[in-house]
């Protein structure tokens, strides 16, 4: 549910599409992102426009909604912006506007002839999950095929890198002098 109050299948208001229209005066963008629900097994499509209108930069979610296809080819995934698109009269940006999208192969084929900004915000995750996060491979012998020959099958698991104590102890230390600095910062912008 959206903090408007609409559920995410809803349609937007009529104000929503009006101010999405008239953003092509400005700069105007979208981002779209695909994620799978690994309990549900199902893939959900999310798509937002930004813009800046009279020196302010607007958000407006245009969807969440379940992925139609069950491949999340380029294809697919172009039919599934488009169809967004078109649900609110933007179509016509598809080739002039910005897609601020994840490093992901099928949106970066879907979307090739656009203008990509690669967000720096998945960049940043995927740097840091890379940093404090060890992937761990063992190698097991528990496949048998058909001719009774066994194959090695690999296993890799990932795991949180906090087990040295030296460092979790210095952790803290720094946990403890950013809390002091972002209050002395609090204190600073409410005076």
């Amino acid at each position: 549910v959206h903090k408007s109050g609409l559920k995410a299948s809803s349609p937007r208001p009529p104000a929503a599409t009006k101010r999405a229209e008239t953003s092509a005066r400005g700069e105007l963008a979208f981002s779209p992102d695909l994620w799978t629900d690994r309990y549900k097994k199902q893939t959900y499509l999310g798509m937002t426009a930004i813009f800046i209108e009279n020196s302010a930069i607007h958000n407006i979610d245009l969807c969440c909604r379940e992925f139609l296809y069950s491949k999340k080819s380029a294809a697919n995934v172009s039919k599934s912006i488009d169809a967004v698109l078109n649900e609110f009269n933007v179509q016509q940006y598809r080739k002039s506007a910005f897609f601020i999208i994840d490093r992901g192969p099928n949106l970066k084929a879907a979307l090739l002839p656009n203008q990509i900004i690669y967000c720096t915000t998945h960049r940043i995750h995927n740097i840091l999950r890379d940093t404090f996060f060890v992937s761990q491979s063992t190698t097991t012998d528990t496949d048998t095929t058909q001719s009774g020959r066994k194959r090695k099958r690999k296993e890799t698991s990932v795991t949180s890198d906090d087990s040295d104590d030296k460092f979790h102890d210095s952790d803290n230390e720094f946990d403890e002098s950013c809390s002091g600095l972002l209050g002395e910062i609090a204190r600073t912008i409410n005076r």
